[in-house]
């Protein structure tokens, strides 16, 4: 049976390089951005290129809980029952603590943090009903910066940090329920997210090889009988000595 994934965050960077790696594997793709010129582009895109694959392309900002609700019973009406979640879809203010305001705080939660917590909410009843092993799986796009310090990155990682312990303890709660939950663990990888950090950027990954390590975790713990990756961590083989880089 074809299997499907959803992927948040999915026109730019990481993410579109995520949805064009499942579509070439052959998996039926729902994503969504917070641009809708943006959405319709890659969707048409997608058509033409693998026409055999179903995709669902739609707005949302996971932000907005009524927004994720919509979507994610818009794409399990069209793709029926999906198999795998990525929350890719981030945001970040970079600057010293005291520049950060409340309000960036409260926009860095909602859309790292609170974004995978509600999707999930949405998505693992829906997952439990699923047969097989496994039901669904969970992929949550981190940060090392959670584990290293890097200046100005305090309010980003602190909220990488709540969704890494969100990802462990959400795993441990479900692992026996047929649910695999992944906390993929970036360092440096080349998209532009943040200008502070765009030195040395052919020592850094390339949102490609970050696709393709977390499309064949997902292809493999699909097609495992008892196995579940709790924790990937993905790293750069030379680490860029600019100052601030997460290495």
């Amino acid at each position: 049976m074809r299997s499907a994934v959803m992927i948040t965050g999915a026109t730019r960077g990481i993410g579109r390089a995520l949805v064009y790696a499942f579509a070439r594997k052959g998996f039926d793709v729902a994503f969504c951005s917070g641009n809708e010129e943006d959405c319709l582009a890659l969707l048409e895109e997608l058509k033409e290129r693998y026409p055999e694959n179903r995709y669902f392309a739609k707005t949302c900002n996971v932000a907005d809980e009524a927004q994720i609700k919509t979507f994610v019973k818009l794409a399990w009406e069209t793709l029926g029952s999906l198999k795998i979640l990525i929350n890719n879809a981030g945001f970040g203010v970079f600057d010293a603590f005291t520049n950060i305001t409340a309000e960036d705080w409260q926009r860095i939660f909602a859309v790292n943090f609170m974004g995978p917590v509600l999707l999930c909410e949405e998505l693992i009843p829906l997952f439990l009903q699923n047969e097989g092993y496994p039901k669904g799986i969970v992929m949550n796009i981190g940060s090392f910066s959670v584990e290293k310090y890097v200046p100005g990155n305090i309010a980003y990682a602190a909220s990488k940090g709540s969704l890494k312990t969100f990802s462990e303890d959400l795993f441990c709660e479900y692992r026996t329920r047929g649910i695999c939950v992944t906390y993929v663990s970036l360092g440096s990888v080349n998209t532009g997210f943040s200008k502070r950090f765009s030195a040395n950027a052919d020592l850094k990954m390339t949102p490609l090889d970050v696709a393709e390590a977390v499309s064949s975790t997902a292809e493999l713990m699909l097609g495992a009988k008892n196995l579940c990756i709790s924790n990937l961590e993905l790293r750069t083989t030379t680490p860029p000595e600019a100052p601030g880089v997460k290495e």
